[in-house]
């Protein structure tokens, strides 16, 4: 999206709208609930939904595969952003966020930094998300406790 840019809160809006999408998703959704938060995605997009540790998803049909295992355990309460802003450019946003997620059925406030560019047609490019999953491996370590 070179030379081009979205105003502040077009990108802003279009980001809280995807996670819209995402937030009603189960891995049994039907296609057309998929179909509405790929259409937000980049064909070539790369998520780092598992945070920046994590293996990458690259392109839309790894997302969805890869969304679809996170949803077993994961999900997305409330999509709290505490502080955001845009690039130069306009065309990488930039959230603070303390999520209230659900982990294994456990809820957990969850702090977390998002990185989101989009491409010339305004589609997500690149998400990067940034967080410590010790809460989140916490609640696996006490649903699962090793013997």
């Amino acid at each position: 999206m070179t030379g081009q840019s979205m105003p502040t809160t077009e990108v802003h809006e279009r980001l809280s709208a995807w996670w819209d999408t995402i937030a009603g998703l189960t891995p049994h959704s039907p296609q057309a609930d998929w179909d509405a938060m790929t259409a937000y995605l980049a064909d070539d997009c790369v998520l780092y939904f598992g945070g920046m540790g994590a293996a990458a998803s690259v392109g839309v049909d790894a997302v969805v595969a890869d969304l679809k295992k996170t949803l077993t355990y994961w999900r997305m309460v409330e999509r709290r952003v505490l502080s955001h802003g845009l690039d130069a450019e306009g065309t990488t946003v930039f959230a603070s966020m303390n999520n209230r997620l659900e982990i294994l059925g456990e809820p957990i406030d969850y702090p977390e930094t998002e990185v989101v560019t989009f491409d010339g047609a305004g589609k997500i490019a690149r998400y990067e998300l940034y967080c410590d999953p010790s809460p989140i491996k916490a609640v696996f370590a006490k649903k699962n406790p090793v013997s």
